[in-house]
């Protein structure tokens, strides 16, 4: 990818200032200086050891893979929706843009014990959640609940030991869901994804945030819970990470706001073009991949993107042990 002396310059400043917090940039400014925002950070591992970031750009597709980024399969630890671990534990975060940072030197109080989609949570309780700008934000406590040993850990939400559901946005805070329906038990819930899960009755209920104006009109993100009415699915065939397959082929997407569609086009009974009578072969968090290689991405709008054909084999993807 040609990179001008100039942008090499500011590339070599931006990690300069990166490393104090103990980040490098592996990829700063390609040919394409366009940005974009989201939650759900898109990558992919292929089988020759290289990591694409896929991307959203209107109504095409872009996959393109970070320089000096080359790891074998075994070298990767955990895979998330917008950060990874190796084998030896490092994290690696991306932001909204698909560009990835390591995390060098990061400090934790513990070990990880409970990874989410967009955050951790160590043995002692310190909540760590990735930004959409990739940079991390830790908490000790939640709002004097007790963040240790949670019982339920979805991509951005998680139920404290005592029942209390919290959303997390993607600018590093978090919201208490006080509603009544939010109140339940967690081993109710039988499937999880990023933004949404479903119990054992077959009930739908979806996660997001939504901009809100606080204190002199200052906008902020506030987490939002959802219960969709008439609406059963007791075993989805497939669940990604905003998205799942019913038993009749039918697409639901879950939109960034956490409002659910069908293929981000219709309140249900979706079925993708060309893929009516096969189920996706690779689940990411926010794209699927079929038998012919063909890719498609959910974004944040709940809209369906795609097809784009890749050349690489998927041997890991970012929606890992998200079940």
């Amino acid at each position: 990818m040609k990179v001008y002396i100039r942008r090499r310059f500011i590339a070599f400043f931006i990690t300069l200032l990166l490393s104090v917090s103990g980040l490098t940039f592996s990829q700063v400014m390609g040919e394409d200086d366009q940005r974009v925002s989201g939650v759900i950070n898109s990558y992919m591992i292929f089988d020759n050891g290289k990591i694409g970031s896929l991307r959203d750009r209107g109504e095409n597709l872009n996959i393109f893979t970070p320089d000096g980024m080359f790891m074998l399969e075994y070298d990767y630890g955990i895979t998330k929706s917008n950060y990874f671990t190796n084998s030896f534990g490092r994290i690696f975060t991306l932001d909204a843009n698909g560009y990835i940072y390591e995390k060098q030197n990061y400090l934790m109080n513990s070990s990880i014990e409970y990874f989410g989609g967009m955050f951790f949570v160590t043995k002692k309780g310190q909540l760590h959640v990735v930004k959409s700008d990739g940079m991390i934000i830790y908490y000790n406590y939640i709002e004097g609940d007790d963040s240790r040993d949670p019982v339920l850990v979805g991509g951005n939400y998680l139920m404290s030991k005592y029942g209390k559901l919290y959303v997390i946005t993607s600018d590093g805070y978090f919201t208490k869901i006080e509603k009544e329906e939010a109140k339940f038990m967690a081993y109710t819930i039988k499937h999880k994804g990023f933004n949404f899960f479903i119990n054992r009755d077959g009930e739908v209920y979806t996660t997001g945030e939504e901009k809100q104006l606080g204190e002199n009109e200052t906008e902020y993100l506030k987490g939002v819970m959802y219960k969709i009415k008439d609406l059963e699915i007791k075993d989805p065939e497939v669940v990604g990470g905003n998205y799942f397959f019913d038993n009749n082929m039918n697409l639901y997407t879950v939109s960034m706001s956490g409002h659910l569609s069908g293929g981000g086009v219709s309140d249900k009974n979706f079925i993708v073009k060309g893929h009516e009578n096969e189920l996706p072969e690779v689940i990411g968090s926010d794209y699927f991949v079929y038998k012919n290689q063909d890719v498609y991405q959910i974004n944040k709008l709940g809209e369906l993107k795609g097809p784009l054909k890749i050349n690489y084999r998927v041997l890991r993807t970012n929606n890992y042990l998200v079940e």
